[in-house]
């Protein structure tokens, strides 16, 4: 039987979008969100690095920027790579596939407000 798995985060951007291209022309913009659980002695934040592909990553690049509240959309994998002291390591990454801005950054004056769909309902 297949499986998926689908995430929507929210949270705020760690570090500015890092756009780069393939030989092909295939954009890929890169970052991470800080997502924080629970409250008190009990609340955590949770990093993951996000990769976003084609049109959609250099939307991401043009209007996103550190430390905008963004909510994302996406597929969850955990990434294993060799640290610079030679430990192995993992981290939590996630495809997104859509994205929206939940504050306005002044940085960004092109930045688009997300807007309410026109039949009353909210997503």
């Amino acid at each position: 039987m297949p499986s998926s798995a689908i995430v929507i985060l929210v949270g705020h951007i760690g570090r500015d979008p890092e756009l780069k291209f393939t030989s092909s022309g295939l954009a890929i913009a890169s970052s991470s969100i800080a997502v924080k659980t629970g409250y008190g002695e009990r609340e955590r934040t949770t990093w993951y690095n996000l990769d976003i592909f084609g049109k959609q990553a250099e939307r991401f690049n043009e209007w996103i920027n550190k430390g905008q509240l963004v909510q994302v959309i996406g597929t969850p994998y955990e990434d294993e790579f060799t640290g610079r002291d030679g430990q192995t390591r993992k981290a939590l990454k996630v495809n997104v596939s859509e994205f929206t801005p939940l504050s306005r950054d002044t940085n960004a004056s092109s930045a688009p407000t997300p807007s309410s769909s026109s039949d009353g309902i909210p997503f």
